[in-house]
């Protein structure tokens, strides 16, 4: 149980090569809201994590995860965006989410964002190993992150991105830190190949508590639907109590609707 609640704190952060079919032709395309970014409705994250990309101004996006995490996301304008999300409530705790992530800087290729927000994990009333009641309860966690992308051709249809993020429960006094890179390389038409790598740890006990994962796949981008197809392997958590909890292979998919 220890290490499911792990790997709900990392989904929650999550709250995630070489550019192929770059065309010399497109150097005089607009970076702030390039072919890159109209063509794939979820250019603004990666398997999981967000990148440095924010939405246009006036887009609603739709995103749904293995039918167990929702998000809805809105760009307040270019360089703005909100989005909540939570996860299907299958276990006893249950984490909604909200965040607004603003990218503050953007030099050429370069795309940086800042993210804040946070987690509230809601847990059921239930009995405990004496049979005992339980109230249900509420912890609000903080939540913190900077997303950096450098696309890899002008019309930005690739990128390479890396995250870093923590979420803070005041509560227990304990922080979950959240590492990762990706890249999402465009091989043709509709289709990208990706890839994502996270780490994530009890910033207090990193030693007792890591978690790693590998995400890799493909996506069939277009300007309305994003889907992601792939698989995931890893290790779901590290700890004396729990010992190692490995995934291995797990299929994974993500959809994405948008509205510009």
């Amino acid at each position: 149980m220890k290490s499911l609640h792990r790997l709900v704190i990392l989904l929650a952060l999550c709250g995630t090569a070489a550019a192929a079919g770059a065309d010399e032709g497109e150097a005089d395309v607009d970076l702030e809201r390039g072919a890159g970014l109209v063509e794939d409705a979820n250019l603004d994250h990666a398997w999981f994590m967000p990148t440095g990309i924010t939405q246009p101004r006036g887009a609603w996006k739709v995103s749904d995860t293995e039918l167990l995490i929702l998000g809805l996301s809105y760009g307040i304008t270019d360089d703005l965006g909100v989005t909540v999300g939570g996860m299907v409530p299958l276990t006893e705790t249950t984490p909604l989410w909200a965040s607004a992530k603003l990218r503050f800087l953007h030099i050429g290729r370069l795309h940086v964002a800042g993210q804040a927000g946070a987690i509230v994990a809601h847990t059921a009333a239930r009995h405990d190993d004496f049979d005992e009641p339980v109230e249900a309860s509420n912890t609000v966690m903080p939540t913190a992150a900077l997303a950096a992308s450098v696309c890899l051709d002008a019309a930005c249809r690739s990128l390479l991105g890396g995250y870093g993020g923590a979420a803070f429960d005041l509560d227990e006094g304990h922080g979950f830190g959240l590492v990762g890179l990706s890249a999402i390389v465009h091989v043709a038409g509709p289709l990208k190949l990706m890839v994502e790598a996270d780490q994530g740890n009890q910033l207090d006990w990193p030693e007792d508590d890591a978690g790693f994962l590998v995400w890799y796949g493909i996506r069939l981008a277009s300007p309305s639907f994003a889907v992601d197809l792939g698989a995931l392997s890893g290790v779901a958590g590290l700890s004396v109590d729990d010992g190692e909890v490995g995934v291995e292979l797990l299929p994974w998919f993500k959809i994405a609707y948008r509205a510009l």
